[in-house]
């Protein structure tokens, strides 16, 4: 007589193996989904320009972030009221010590244009500290422009980023 000799059945691991190869095979698929939505979905960063209301505002923004005044000055129109001169405003500006804090969020909210006038708002996020998750409110501010030819320039905005009382002293 022979001896029967006992063998592996794989029979039991065909199921677990099947669902480790679709699992794979999804997040395989997942990945190049997410690689491919990169590639296609990723736009390019917007250029800043004075040519338009909200462009002039950004511009203004970030020049100010950048603590670059003499730029953020050249958007301010001759024809504000009560302009500061532009060592006033370097002074103001440079005595803030900056705008965005941490917790601060700024974004254009609206733009509406009446030719050659326009009113830019601006939506302000903050989000203070709280026993849980902190508590966030927004408030709104608006920036007027005007054309000046092919470029919008600003008349008036809040006294937060011009002094208010002129000249400015120390």
């Amino acid at each position: 007589m022979k001896a029967h000799s006992p063998t592996l059945k794989s029979a039991g691991h065909t199921g677990l193996d099947r669902f480790l190869v679709i699992i794979l095979a999804g997040i395989g698929l997942l990945l190049v989904l997410a690689f491919t939505s990169l590639l296609v979905l990723k736009q390019p960063a917007r250029t800043l320009t004075d040519t338009t209301p909200d462009g002039t505002v950004l511009s203004f923004m970030n020049a100010l972030s950048q603590r670059n005044y003499q730029q953020a000055y050249s958007y301010l129109s001759d024809s504000m009221v009560n302009k500061p001169s532009e060592d006033e405003f370097t002074r103001f500006n440079d005595s803030m010590g900056g705008y965005h804090g941490a917790n601060e969020r700024i974004e254009i909210y609206r733009v509406n244009v009446t030719n050659p006038k326009a009113v830019v708002t601006l939506r302000y996020y903050q989000t203070g500290s709280g026993p849980l998750f902190g508590n966030q409110y927004s408030y709104d501010e608006n920036v007027e422009l005007k054309q000046e030819g092919e470029v919008w320039r600003i008349t008036w905005l809040s006294s937060r980023y011009i002094p208010t009382y002129y000249p400015y002293k120390y």
